[in-house]
């Protein structure tokens, strides 16, 4: 089943009741891994609506934002976190997570 891409399914709470014998509809987890809409779907499901501002904001990348929450493994480089995209991707996570760059 295809869904249009204006309608956004919402992501419904994490787990449930189970009923021995019926397969889940797939309707709860529609998406997984780590794509962009699934991501920002489990922030808002998380309630982390800061995070999917700056996400939808173009600040942060949304698998940038899932490996700092521990939803995903970045894959190592061979310059590791010594190259300028890590120093750039640090450099911004810092500025979302920061108390004080909020304020200013």
């Amino acid at each position: 089943m295809l869904v249009p891409m204006a309608e956004e399914r919402q992501l419904n709470r994490h787990g449930g009741k189970r009923v021995k014998g019926v397969q889940a509809d797939g309707i709860s987890m529609p998406q997984h891994g780590t794509s962009r809409a699934y991501i920002i779907s489990r922030l808002k499901r998380e309630n982390l609506l800061d995070l999917v501002e700056a996400v939808e904001n173009g600040k942060i990348s949304a698998y940038a934002i899932a490996v700092e929450l521990g939803w995903a493994k970045r894959r190592p480089t061979f310059s590791g976190d010594d190259s300028n995209q890590a120093k750039r991707r640090a450099w911004a996570l810092r500025k979302i997570f920061d108390p004080k760059a909020l304020i200013a």
